[in-house]
């Protein structure tokens, strides 16, 4: 039975390819995840550190509910739908399954006609607010790689050669005149030069993984690192670097402050998404909050920069601890005012942040930037999400046979796949498990799959967000493509709070902030948020 079952799961997943997981999206800071809409109209159980727990689900009540065949054949359903694309019929529905921005013809242009690349092209645009990128200078990168590629709009591994390749080269010039210019003296230009840099080579450390040198992503990151300590290094005021203890590591943060009076003062703590770089911070919070005179700390936690891509630890679903762990480091300081601390969570962080919201004592108020509840609910393979979370509290033995049709299902439709929907998966994967981060630093599918899922189900927050007893903004991007109406649902789940207590902000078109993390509205989109935080916080 058990080896038949094996067959079965296999031999489907291996005829099906893997077409499903082409879902995945590309949200910046984080997040770019995983995602197909709508969501299950029930909300998914919650599971581990990121919520209050699953209930008790014995595996006698799954038993009695779900035989051991259906489970197995709910694993062997995953790729039920995607022989097609095995069959050599992909050709046309490659563009379909690589997630396009949604409403994209609301733009005057696109830059990229793939809509990968076009949509970290927009972020680098809207960096440009804090002097962290050059229009000009993208423009000039944008015709370069449209010449050299002709513009696909689904590029090969040697059009994603060229693309990195073009970022590093810019940044590349950019750090030379940087240290041209700090040789000088010419400090400020040397600070800006680096900045860019480091924000180019974000561009570049992003789609590193469709290279044909993907373990170049440890190189690549550095490279940018390197770039936003140089220039953070000549900030006027200047920034406290430090490293946080938690739980056996150090966090590497910064800490920006409007003036080195030793005044206390509100303090914003800014925590990046999935995927972004340090430098992208500084037009998500650093520079509206200096302006508005905040100090604003931002830090590496694990699943995030140098914790992850030297480090390699996962990103967690509980963030009370972290932040719980930069609030005693910012309240040891005189120049930190502890009663008006507050956190962003940007991006994969604006669902996350919600567990630091219901646990963590120090907070004064919490944005979710922008709002979500379920990565689960999200993640495009919802049969192989749904094979594992039934599983979850089985004997190992069936844990086993099912991880067995989940892994070898990838495993064999990987070869069907574009380059485009590897880079996808591997880059979307990456920061969940060491397993997928090693698999796709060698140009191969995660071989745990299994271990994937599960680690993606605890990424849960239905059963935390009635424990936020915090004053809470929720961003809702009009044209979110990734996070789509979770944003909107969040308040009704926010139940321990009065209407006085909690924001739902829409972000529209009509404020240039549409789309996920509104790439082209980072000021607009600051102004709204600090607007609401000097009121909360009695500034």
């Amino acid at each position: 039975m058990i080896v038949w079952g094996q067959m079965a799961i296999g031999l489907a997943y291996n005829l099906g390819v893997f077409a499903v997981i082409v879902g995945i999206a590309f949200l910046r800071f984080e997040s770019k995840d995983i995602l197909s809409w709508p969501p299950s109209p029930q909300p998914r159980r919650a599971r581990g550190a990121g919520a209050a727990g699953r209930s008790s689900f014995a595996y006698s009540r799954l038993m009695s509910d779900l035989t051991r065949r259906q489970i197995l054949g709910r694993a062997a359903m995953a790729a039920g739908g995607a022989t097609a694309v095995a069959m050599g019929t992909s050709a046309t529905g490659v563009a379909a399954a690589a997630p396009r921005r949604a409403g994209s013809e609301r733009l005057p242009w696109g830059m990229f006609r793939c809509s990968a690349w076009n949509d970290e092209a927009l972020f680098a645009f809207g960096a440009a607010s804090s002097g962290a990128a050059e229009v000009g200078e993208i423009m000039e990168l944008v015709r370069v790689v449209r010449e050299r590629t002709g513009d696909p709009v689904n590029p090969t591994t040697a059009d994603f050669d060229v693309l990195v390749d073009q970022w590093q080269q810019l940044a590349a010039r950019l750090e030379r005149r940087a240290a041209q210019s700090q040789a000088a003296g010419n400090l400020t230009s040397a600070r800006q030069q680096y900045l860019r840099a480091s924000s180019y080579r974000s561009q570049a450390l992003f789609f590193i993984l469709g290279t044909s040198r993907p373990g170049r992503e440890q190189a690549a990151f550095q490279a940018c690192e390197q770039d936003w300590l140089s220039g953070i290094a000549l900030w006027d005021v200047p920034v406290v670097q430090a490293s946080i203890p938690y739980q056996g590591l150090s966090m590497p943060a910064y800490l920006f402050r409007p003036a080195p009076d030793g005044l206390k003062r509100p303090t914003v703590i800014v925590c990046n998404g999935s995927d972004g770089q340090n430098v992208d911070v500084l037009c998500a919070g650093i520079t509206a909050g200096l302006d508005r005179g905040y100090n604003v700390l931002t830090f590496e936690a694990p699943g995030q920069m140098s914790l992850l891509f030297n480090q390699q630890q996962p990103m967690q679903s509980d963030w009370a601890p972290i932040i719980n762990a930069v609030i005693g480091w910012l309240t040891a300081r005189s120049d930190v005012d502890a009663t008006r601390i507050a956190a962003v969570g940007i991006s994969l962080l604006g669902g996350v942040i919600a567990s630091a919201g219901a646990a963590s004592p120090g907070l004064a108020a919490m944005i979710m930037e922008p709002g979500a509840y379920s990565l689960a609910a999200l993640w495009g393979d919802k049969k192989s999400v749904k094979a594992v979370e039934e599983t979850l509290d089985a004997p190992k033995s069936v844990q086993r046979e099912v991880a067995a049709g989940v892994n070898g299902g990838l495993a064999g439709s990987w070869k069907y796949m574009t380059p485009l929907e590897r880079f996808t998966v591997s880059k979307r994967s990456e920061l969940y498990t060491r397993n997928a981060l090693v698999c796709a630093r060698q140009g191969r599918p995660p071989s745990d799959y299994y271990g994937l899922l599960q680690a993606i189900l605890a990424f849960q927050y239905q059963s935390t967000l009635p424990k936020v007893g915090i004053p809470t903004y929720v961003c809702d991007n009009q044209l979110d493509e990734f996070f789509g109406p979770q944003a909107k649902k969040i308040p009704s789940m926010l139940t321990g709070l009065t209407g006085d207590q909690k924001y739902l902000r829409h972000l529209t078109l009509a404020t240039g902030t549409q789309f996920h993390d509104q790439p082209l509205g980072p000021q607009a989109a600051q102004e709204f948020i600090f607007d609401w935080l000097d009121a909360v916080l009695g500034l």
